[in-house]
């Protein structure tokens, strides 16, 4: 059913709903277990840059960034070269439970220029992460620092075992996170390599 065909009861309890798992969300992004994280970082050229917990209302700020994203970065983090992404997708990322799973975002001047994430597997003590920056923010130190943050955090909240999927050709993040202790375990379909790391 397309919104055009709902009667106005149903949208506005279907709004209701949306307000009310917002809200939820909110309240568990506003816990200080969660704020704790929150820091800053200053870049190698002196630019002072934000991390902090990602949060239910930075739905356009995400799809407004992954929309600035090249598309080179966009095929080395999702693995497709798609650039239109529904929104109900963007909150999957904006929408965490973090009892469980923990997402960050790199943001400076309000403007969000990075997002990590790492989500639990059926293994509550083994969890799958990644990261992507803006373009023009690479190669400023940010990404090594903010990947190294989130495992910290990881390994903070109970996490022992890190894994991550990454592309063969993407020779940047590997090297990156090789020096961060991932060992390459496997070699995947189409090219990518399953990266796996002990907290």
């Amino acid at each position: 059913m397309s919104d055009e065909d709902e009667s106005f009861p149903q949208k506005f309890y279907r709004n209701v709903i949306y307000n009310v798992v917002d809200l939820m969300f909110l309240i568990a992004h506003d816990d200080p277990a969660i704020q704790k994280y929150r820091t800053t970082f200053k870049t190698y050229d002196g630019l002072e840059v934000i991390y902090r917990p990602i949060r239910p209302d930075d739905d356009e700020a995400i799809l407004k960034f992954y929309y600035s994203l090249s598309r080179e970065t966009i095929y080395f983090r999702f693995f497709s070269g798609r650039k239109n992404v529904p929104k109900s997708r963007i909150r999957d990322y904006t929408h965490i439970d973090y009892e469980k799973n923990f997402a960050l975002v790199v943001e400076y001047h309000d403007k969000i220029i990075g997002l990590g994430h790492y989500i639990i597997s059926d293994n509550p003590e083994t969890a799958e992460m990644a990261v992507v920056m803006h373009d023009d923010w690479q190669r400023k130190g940010i990404g090594t620092h903010f990947l190294g943050y989130l495992i910290a955090i990881a390994k903070d909240r109970g996490i022992k075992h890190l894994t991550a999927t990454v592309l063969l050709e993407n020779y940047k993040i590997l090297k990156t996170i090789e020096k961060l202790g991932f060992k390459f375990t496997k070699k995947l379909e189409e090219g990518d390599l399953l990266v796996e790391a002990d907290l």
